[in-house]
Formats: C-alpha cells, structure tokens, sequence
C-alpha cells in the first residue's frame, strides 16, 4: 500500500463508499503470465 492506492479505480469505489458512510471493501487480483485466478486465498483472508 501507499501512493500506488490513489490512482486504483479498485480503491477509489471503496473510497468514495466510505465517504457516504456505506461499508466497504476493496480487492485487486494480479494476474501474471496467463496462469489461473486462485480466488479463495483471498476469500480466506476476510
């Protein structure tokens, strides 16, 4: 995290969510070389 977070379009939802008091959370998947999504390590950790 940090300066990488402002220009996320991921984060600007859950920013702009929050500023109207509704609940929110933000996930980003990177994919790299064509390999398959793996969805529940991220599932895991909420």
């Amino acid at each position: 995290m940090g300066s990488d977070i402002y220009p996320s379009g991921t984060i600007a939802a859950a920013r702009e969510a929050t500023i109207h008091r509704i609940p929110a959370i933000a996930f980003s998947h990177f994919k790299k070389n064509n390999r398959e999504l793996d969805w529940e390590r991220p599932i895991q950790r909420i």
